[in-house]
């Protein structure tokens, strides 16, 4: 599943938003354990988003949370923005990466960079508690031909987090054709072993692969303002549950398992690297000899930081004294 990637610059695009939504996300519906933890400290989520450009990745993004958070001009390649966003004095951070690119290499780095810094984070002595893990990629399935670099490309994804196909802009299907096309990505999910995230067992029925239509516009319908897209025939509602499922998405990332894709995300993806990255060091002479380096550095540095507080304090107490002695 990994390759154990142990030294990889990756340079990226990187910004910070804060945000105080305009609509109502609905973080009040988050699992209980969460949101008692978020009172004070805000919980957050981390998604990877994959597919080509001109899919729809930002207006999904920005409907999901119904926030301006991701930008249309961005380049092909890895992006990612911080976002803080707030509802009634409760924060969510979502961390969010993009990629319209092909290049497999590049985002499994991208994705094993994430989980060894957390590893590294975990092996130190200074534990700081700091989760970049990507919880979920949303892959967003192109509306002609799956090529094969994009099937080994959701295969390779598949097996390193939890993994959503997503079939956008689907007010351009007839019913028959949105049929048609979740049957085909259904086949050559199971013809390549391409692994998708199911929520626990629940009454809950979700069709996947999710089929959504976004919109940056929101209109005016009868005195109620709704987000949706406006045609000559009539007005489509993107939260409507019979035209699309972004509410149910919403749901998945937010409101009722957002805690079951982070405890994935630990016990099988991150505990598989996990695994694999001591199997390494324990036969792995270099590999020994740097992880005693950098506790070594670090016991150098808590030194340090000690004898810069033990100095600052023996300085305040000799200007005290210089103090008391003038007087």
């Amino acid at each position: 599943m990994f390759g154990v990637v142990f030294s990889m610059i990756i340079t990226i695009k990187n910004s910070k938003k804060k945000i105080e939504t305009t609509q109502e996300v609905g973080f009040a519906f988050v699992p209980d354990q969460i949101r008692k933890k978020s009172i004070e400290n805000g919980f957050y989520i981390n998604i990877l988003v994959v597919g080509r450009r001109g899919l729809g990745s930002s207006t999904l993004i920005n409907n999901l949370f119904c926030s301006p958070i991701v930008d249309k001009e961005r380049e092909d390649d890895i992006t990612f923005v911080k976002n803080e966003i707030f509802e009634n004095d409760i924060k969510l951070t979502a961390n969010i990466s993009t990629y319209h690119l092909n290049n497999l290499e590049r985002i499994k780095n991208y994705i094993e960079n994430k989980l060894k810094e957390y590893y590294d984070m975990e092996q130190s002595l200074i534990k700081a508690k700091v989760d970049n893990k990507i919880h979920v990629c949303l892959y967003m399935i192109p509306g002609d031909k799956i090529t094969k670099e994009e099937i080994e490309l959701m295969k390779e994804i598949s097996q390193m987090c939890n993994f959503l196909p997503i079939i956008s802009k689907t007010d351009s299907y007839t019913e028959e054709e949105l049929r048609y096309k979740k049957q085909q990505v259904l086949e050559i999910f199971d013809e390549n072993d391409i692994r998708t995230y199911s929520p626990p067992n629940t009454s809950e029925v979700f069709n996947f692969p999710l089929a959504v239509i976004a919109s940056g516009q929101i209109h005016n319908i009868n005195g109620n303002l709704h987000r949706g897209r406006m045609y000559p025939w009539g007005f489509i509602d993107v939260e409507a549950h019979d035209t699309s499922d972004l509410i149910a998405l919403r749901k998945i990332l937010i409101h009722s398992y957002l805690d079951d894709l982070i405890n994935k995300t630990n016990q099988n993806f991150y505990e598989s690297y996990r695994l694999k990255r001591l199997e390494r060091e324990s036969i792995d002479e270099n590999l020994k000899a740097e992880r005693i380096k950098k506790i070594k550095e670090e016991i150098q540095n808590i030194m340090s930081e000690q004898n810069d507080i033990k100095n600052s304090e023996n300085l305040y107490k000799r200007i005290g004294q210089v103090s008391i002695d003038e007087r």
